[in-house]
């Protein structure tokens, strides 16, 4: 919990995140000294005002949204915000970038900070033709000492006009477009922090299965009977119908002759060699119970020649752990499951919906697209037309900035993967993967 506390507020940062229990119970606290343990927090409500430690905090909290049909045990989240520190923002607007034609054209920044804006002129307007109204009439009484007076009205007004436009300009600016920016960042950070610990768990699901002690009796044999085969086949089938992530599980021999299936459509695949960019190779070579290999995200026959990860492991001999005798492989449902983890994280509407035009990408360091969420016209195997800076970012690295994409303007948010416990991190597998979240202002 603390390491994913980490990735949501910084060591330094004020602010209190928490997970209550389905009695409001606090059961996990990202500062137990400010927000102890077991503490009772009333999470009926969203939004509130509580002090803690001589300090007034806005709470906010709620409820999950659930994530592929699970929503936990009555979990909640919560946020605490001290309140004189609420409003104070590091600016994230980089200096003497201009925005104010961009905001001007965008229905997501509020009507009535243009109205404000709108009226200041109008109302400069007004008195410039009052100032020249009397200016006139002075000349046509010749009365001259009244131009410096209403030069001097005429130049506070331009004053007031000109504050008014920089107060505004600051609103929308650094408050409104720095949340923006701010939430775009956040936004891939979180996408591709979601794919690293699912695909994690993909990396642990090979090995484990792996070490099932009927696969590895049947495999030492010299030939395998129908009855051997059918009891693999069953486990296998047994697994898949649990882990509904994958749309296949085989097992092959050390040529990479598949054995046994779990789908059925994958039957005709029995007896037939597997092909070798499903990296089975990498598996066969090394008899470590905690190794793995992962082929690239390349179409396959084993997933309708469309583009997936196959995870492997090698299964070794129940007596001589260091003797290979075999492998798993098992075929990731990329294509429903990458699309869910993004359309997790795009912005929503008030009743639930998805912003209209937002989308979402992952892309390899090349920028080939990996999955894309609501956009119809980009393609998995295709690359995204961006320009190949934004493919760049360090590991870990979150970035955000105002762009014109495609001929319509957006805060874009990007991040890219770092990896998850020993995943990605240690254990020699590179793969790194640029989360890019669109949203329409």
């Amino acid at each position: 919990m603390q390491g994913i506390f980490a990735n949501l507020v910084c060591e330094s940062s004020s602010e209190v995140i928490s997970i209550l229990n389905s009695e409001g119970r606090v059961i996990a606290s990202s500062n137990e000294q400010i927000l102890p343990l077991s503490a009772r927090s009333n999470k009926s409500a969203t939004i509130s005002l509580a002090r803690f430690q001589q300090y007034d905090y806005i709470i906010n909290r709620r409820s999950t949204n659930g994530y592929q049909g699970f929503y936990g045990l009555g979990w909640h989240g919560q946020m605490l915000t001290r309140l004189d520190s609420a409003f104070n923002r590091d600016v994230s607007v980089k200096d003497g970038q201009e925005y104010t034609a961009i905001i001007d054209q965008s229905d997501s920044f509020p009507s009535e900070l243009k109205e404000i804006r709108q009226a200041s002129l109008d109302i400069n307007a007004d008195l410039g033709l009052l100032v020249l109204n009397g200016k006139i009439a002075s000349a046509r009484k010749n009365a001259a000492e009244f131009m410096p007076v209403l030069e001097a009205i005429k130049q506070i007004g331009s004053d007031i006009a000109n504050i008014f436009n920089a107060s505004v300009k600051s609103l929308q600016e650094v408050t409104v477009m720095s949340s923006h920016l701010n939430n775009a960042g956040f936004l891939a950070s979180l996408a591709v922090d979601i794919m690293d610990r699912n695909l994690y768990e993909r990396a642990n699901d090979c090995r484990w299965w792996a070490l099932t002690s009927a696969f590895r009796r049947n495999l030492a044999k010299s030939d395998l009977s129908d009855a051997d085969t059918s009891e693999i086949s069953e486990i296998l089938s047994y697994i898949n119908t649990l882990y509904t992530v994958y749309t296949n599980l085989y097992l092959y021999d050390t040529q990479g002759e598949i054995l046994a299936v779990s789908s059925p459509q994958q039957l005709g695949s029995v007896g037939m060699r597997v092909d070798e960019s499903s990296g089975f190779r990498s598996a066969m070579v090394n008899a470590d119970s905690q190794s793995y290999s992962v082929s690239s995200f390349t179409p396959t026959a084993l997933y309708n020649d469309r583009h997936t990860y196959i995870y492997n492991a090698a299964i070794t001999d129940l007596t001589d752990t260091s003797k290979v005798l075999g492998g798993i492989g098992i075929v990731f449902d990329s294509e429903p499951q990458l699309a869910v983890m993004l359309s997790e994280v795009l912005p929503k509407e008030p009743d639930g919906s998805i912003m209209q035009n937002s989308f979402a990408v992952f892309t390899d360091r090349k920028g080939m697209i990996l999955s894309v969420a609501n956009h119809f016209l980009y393609r998995v195997g295709e690359k995204l037309p961006i320009d190949d800076t934004y493919f760049k970012l360090k590991n870990g690295q979150t970035s955000s900035m105002l762009i014109k994409h495609s001929g319509e303007n957006y805060v874009l948010g990007i991040a890219a993967s770092k990896g998850y416990r020993e995943y990605k991190t240690k254990d020699n597998y590179q793969n790194d993967v640029i989360a890019f979240v669109f949203i329409p202002i």
